[in-house]
């Protein structure tokens, strides 16, 4: 096999991405981890209520909190900061992203459009409660309405108020929708302001700018003012206050709509040594008791109230739910799907094996129910290996291990229900080399034989880097001759025994003698790019692909020569930030492929354009990608937030 040259490279022009029509993508799970921002319950149905999550969209309970499935069909945003169903049209529910952009739901959130706000960033939506049809926008250039709901925006008269202002905060009385409060910024007129017209005309009432406002849901011309973690209250339409709450820096208020003396507060702070974030008042603010709530620390992030008194909490990587005013908890976060995915592996029909951290999730019904085991120390899992003999038997590589000669492969025999470590694979000279596992494979043809894949510690020192290959399941590792440095990625070809492609820090390599010998087939150094992945076609092995950061080449004779197209993005862009499998190619044709990478899901058809394949993608920072072997039309990503996503490649519907 011979080294490829600039004159053998055909540089084709690059084209826009355009998207392909057709199939969407489906959220699978596993569940873990909620980020849940804020809840919204239905004041006219208790039983139904909705999260908002940091990474995993919208997700809708049906039994107040019990349980939970993602709604996010139409979601464009992954973090959702704000949610508000409407008091009188519980199929009206709209939400916020942290982007500043609004989504509305007519149907009761089991879809979603993003609406056109003017162009405007978005900072507080507030819709009257007496009027479905009447919904004001806090937003970049302004206040903003829509009398259509939602569906067309104009900003409000907006006499008194300065010139070019920018709203921050925004509120709508209980029973007078001419009745407004406004957060303004601007140099010559910051503070509070008030509109008894509609937006028409405005009055200062305060000169503090408010982070937040909340009209109370019963009590017409109340509202609430946050400012610095501090909560002052109006009860005559914002011309007198009164503090409300100051124990500690407050977060989120929860009114209850049965009893108006009533109120949750969610805030930072409390005594160290016994934290109370969730306060309780009985007596319409006049005391503050804390509620205990077990296992929040200083991490509670979202606060609920349902129409029936259901009080639900996050606490980062949980949700709590009380239904007796705070008296006792259970874990409520169960359907959730908040998941950051470090590799995707599939095994026998419905066998799938998805890493998030520590945590390791395995299905045994193509994502219908999942169970997660998680590694004993906080390891970052980089790659997942199935054998291809026996499913039930799986390996993982791990990143930055803490201690000497530590455990970076573990494998597990039971179909991830519990793991193991293998021995550390540098030699026994080396046990400060500080290495980490950055990809593994199982040989398709001799289940004991394991190529493992690593990368220096930045952190330790070098030398023990490289490719390591273990004839006996893990047990004793032999490192290989190449001369790569650093390996990233390590692939095996089924159709071709012995022959074992490799992307190093210099380069590509290929063996046809199990990683005895190497050819050197493409180098970095000589075009100047860094390479992410390798992948010959299933369908014909002699053609073989590999993706750069800005760059994509293709050989048809095995990686003798090779051509090159541009790359996903321009050359100033790096969109393959972190380890994972990167690039699969269609099992059923050979000339195109599909990458996964932090702007979502492209492919790619050779001579052709980069193409986008992003519906129904809610997170579009997309981690990894591969063809299921048990069904070769499924195409499974993992996301940066939102779990797992599967979509079907039917040739009838992935036609652009």
């Amino acid at each position: 096999m011979r080294s490829p040259s600039l004159a053998g490279l055909a540089v084709l022009a690059a084209l826009a991405a355009v998207p392909v029509s057709g199939s969407q993508w489906t959220q699978i799970g596993p569940p873990g981890s909620p980020n849940v921002v804020t809840f919204a319950g239905d004041p006219q149905h208790p039983a139904i209520v909705f999260a908002g999550l940091f990474g995993g969209g919208i997700a809708r309970s049906a039994d107040a909190g019990l349980t939970w499935k993602a709604a996010n069909q139409g979601v464009t945003e992954p973090n959702v900061t704000f949610l508000v169903v409407h008091p009188q049209r519980a199929d009206l529910v709209l939400a916020r992203s942290d982007s500043g952009r609004l989504l509305r739901s007519l149907d009761g959130g089991l879809s979603w459009q993003e609406l056109e706000a003017a162009e405007a960033i978005v900072a507080a939506v507030a819709p009257a409660p007496t009027d479905p049809n009447l919904i004001y926008a806090a937003s970049s250039i302004g206040v903003l309405v829509s009398r259509d709901q939602g569906g067309h925006w104009g900003r409000v008269g907006g006499r008194g108020l300065p010139p070019h202002y920018q709203a921050t905060a925004l509120a709508v009385d209980a029973r007078d929708p001419r009745l407004l409060y406004a957060g303004i910024a601007h140099y010559t007129g910051f503070g509070f302001w008030i509109s008894d017209d509609a937006g028409e005309t405005w009055r200062r009432g305060l000169h503090g700018v408010p982070d937040q406002l909340v009209a109370d849901p019963l009590r017409s011309g109340t509202v609430y003012l946050f400012k610095y973690g501090n909560v002052q209250r109006s009860r005559d339409r914002g011309v007198t206050w009164e503090p409300y709450f100051g124990a500690t820096y407050a977060l989120t208020l929860a009114l209850d709509r049965r009893h108006p003396w009533i109120a949750f507060m969610l805030a930072l702070g409390g005594p160290t040594s016994a934290p109370r974030l969730l306060f309780k008042t009985t007596d319409d603010g006049g005391h503050w008791l804390p509620v205990a709530v077990p296992d929040v620390g200083y991490y509670g992030t979202g606060l609920g109230l349902t129409a029936g008194g259901v009080l639900l909490v996050s606490r980062g990587a949980n949700v709590l739910r009380s239904a007796d005013d705070g008296a006792s908890w259970a874990e409520a976060g169960s359907g959730l799907i908040n998941t950051s995915i470090g590799a995707v592996a599939a095994g026998g029909e419905g066998t799938l094996y998805a890493s998030s951290g520590n945590l390791i999730a395995h299905t045994r019904d193509g994502g219908a129910s999942w169970s997660s085991a998680s590694l004993p120390f906080y390891n970052g899992v980089t790659a997942l290996a199935v054998d291809p003999r026996d499913p039930s038997i799986v390996y993982a590589a791990t990143t930055l291990p803490p201690g000497v000669a530590p455990p970076i492969l573990w494998k597990s025999t039971d179909g991830g229900d519990s793991w193991f470590a293998l021995p550390y694979p540098s030699a026994a000279s080396q046990p400060f080399s500080g290495i980490h596992g950055t990809d593994v494979a199982v040989d398709p043809f001799d289940s004991q034989v394991v190529y493992l894949a690593t990368h220096y510690d930045l952190v330790e020192n070098t030398g023990g880097e490289g490719l390591y290959r273990s004839a006996d399941g893990g047990q004793s590792w032999v490192k290989s001759p190449l001369s790569a440095g650093d390996v990233l990625s390590v692939v095996l070809v089924p159709s071709r025994p012995g022959t074992v492609w490799v992307v190093g820090q210099n380069g590509v390599y290929v063996s046809g003698d199990d990683g005895q010998s190497w050819t050197t087939v493409l180098l970095s150094s000589q075009f100047n790019y860094v390479f992410t992945a390798v992948a010959p076609a299933p369908s014909n092995p002699d053609v073989v692909w590999v993706l750069a950061n800005n760059n994509t080449y293709r050989s048809v004779d095995g990686g003798a020569t090779w051509q090159r197209t541009r790359g996903l993005v321009p050359s100033t862009y790096f969109p393959f930030y972190s380890f994972g499998h990167r690039l699969a190619v269609d099992p059923f044709d050979a000339g195109r492929i599909y990458v996964a990478w932090d702007g979502g899901v492209s492919r790619l058809s050779w001579g052709g354009p980069w193409q986008d394949l992003d519906g129904g993608l809610v997170n579009r920072s997309a981690s990894c990608i591969l063809f299921d072997p048990a069904d070769p039309r499924r195409l499974l990503a993992g996301s940066g937030g939102a779990g797992v996503f599967e979509i079907s490649l039917a040739p009838d519907a992935i036609q652009p």
